[in-house]
């Protein structure tokens, strides 16, 4: 079983606004990445395409296409949404978790700014049927341990839910000291019904995740966003992935794809060829298994969801 926990969703009145910025965003990272090139135009016509899908129906057939059997989806708060909107649009995720309840698997996505955030989420869980909690510390940005957030964070840890957080660097407007995994330490400790998932596993903060997994058991790093790596320099990401698993161990990492952001220079399915190629294709001396494989691609998730075969 392939399960991507990393797939975005926009409603359609946000588009006309979302789509230049994020493409523009996008494109910034394949360069900075030094990725292969790929044209701002080719960007948001893969970008508009999958973006453009106000039922799911665009997602799910995009899921069987590439491979994928379900998916972890929601949006990101920001503050673009109102208290209105931000709530139509997780009960719209809701909607998609139940009219695709064999693909979606529906997160809420509250920022914790938000004055009502605790009453917000505990509406999502209870009458919209969202099964967990994603939010992105830098944009807008908040420490995530604060002790202002800790009522949202209790509501998280009285239904168990799993957070999904963002960590790691990104462009401008992103305020990257917030994105930090250490800052999720206290969560870990004071909560300790909350599984976290550290989007990105940190990025090139991978190892101080793995110094908190080496004593913490409920947080688990994701392989999102390290495809733009697997295609700008191959041999680096195989020597990297095989330093995490070794620290983090094999049972904490998961695969995911930040769709629809990537697609234009990574499609899914390349990118799940990719995980499924490393015990052929590592560069000699780097040896990965087929246990391994299967675990990042589902097994990880789908024992943490609880998801039967």
């Amino acid at each position: 079983m392939i399960i991507d926990v990393h797939q975005h969703w926009e409603p359609e009145f946000m588009l006309k606004d979302f789509i230049p910025f994020i493409c523009k965003f996008i494109q910034d990272m394949y360069i900075s990445l030094k990725c292969p090139p790929v044209s701002l135009e080719e960007i948001e016509k893969e970008y508009s395409y999958l973006a453009n899908d106000p039922y799911g129906e665009r997602l799910v057939e995009h899921m069987e296409k590439s491979g994928v059997d379900k998916a972890v989806v929601f949006v990101w708060d920001r503050p673009a949404f109102t208290d209105e909107t931000i709530m139509e649009t997780n009960k719209r995720i809701g909607e998609m978790g139940r009219r695709f309840p064999e693909k979606l698997i529906p997160f809420a996505s509250i920022n914790p700014t938000r004055e009502k955030a605790p009453e917000m989420l505990k509406k999502c869980i209870e009458d919209y049927g969202l099964k967990g909690m994603k939010w992105h510390p830098d944009v807008p940005p908040f420490n995530p341990s604060d002790k202002k957030n800790y009522p949202l964070l209790k509501v998280m840890d009285d239904y168990k839910l799993t957070l999904i957080t963002h960590t790691g660097s990104l462009p401008i407007p992103s305020k990257v000291l917030y994105a930090h995994p250490l800052l999720l330490d206290e969560i870990l400790v004071d909560f300790p019904n909350i599984n976290i998932i550290a989007a990105h596993s940190g990025w090139r903060w991978w190892p101080e995740l793995a110094g908190i997994m080496e004593w913490k058991p409920r947080i688990y790093g994701c392989l999102t966003e390290w495809q733009l790596l697997a295609v700008a320099d191959y041999d680096k990401f195989c020597r990297t992935l095989r330093s995490m698993i070794d620290q983090m161990g094999i049972d904490r990492l998961m695969w995911g794809t930040d769709n629809p952001s990537f697609t234009a220079l990574v499609p899914v399915k390349k990118w799940i060829e990719i995980i499924q190629g490393l015990p052929e294709n590592a560069p000699e001396g780097i040896h990965f298994t087929r246990e391994e494989v299967e675990a990042i691609l589902g097994g990880n998730a789908q024992r943490l969801f609880n998801i039967t075969a």
